[in-house]
């Protein structure tokens, strides 16, 4: 019969491939992570709309009008891009605060938090300006 019974449970063997199997992945930290990039660039896009709007008023010697449809593209476009990239952001920030590790569940919380206040601020400027008829 030897060192090995018939009733052995194979334990060492099955503690042997446990120690070796890969660590659990962290792909819910990355979605985190990922909204909190996202709500950042979403931000810079916004600030930039900002920004153009300047450069063009400086470059034209006068404040910008309804007739400059360069403008308003410029604008509207960076609005819808900086929307988009935001909801984009809540939906990752989402999936992330539904994790099951402690670091992704609080990076998107931060994260959808972050792109829920882009998406509520952006609205919100567009409704204004809808209702003040500018």
């Amino acid at each position: 019969m030897g060192w090995r019974d018939e009733d052995d449970d194979n334990f060492d063997d099955l503690r042997r491939d446990r120690d070796r199997s890969p660590p659990a992945p962290q792909g819910s930290a990355a979605l985190g992570i990922s909204s909190i990039v996202v709500a950042f660039v979403s931000i810079i896009a916004v600030i930039g709309i900002f920004v153009i709007i300047v450069v063009m008023a400086a470059a034209n010697n006068r404040p910008p009008g309804p007739r400059d449809a360069a403008m308003i593209f410029l604008s509207f476009g960076l609005f819808i891009a900086s929307l988009l990239l935001a909801v984009v952001g809540l939906v990752l920030g989402a999936v992330g605060a539904f994790s099951a590790n402690a670091t992704g569940m609080t990076c998107g919380i931060i994260g959808a938090v972050l792109n829920a206040m882009i998406v509520f601020g952006i609205l919100g400027l567009m409704c204004f300006g809808v209702l003040t008829g500018r």
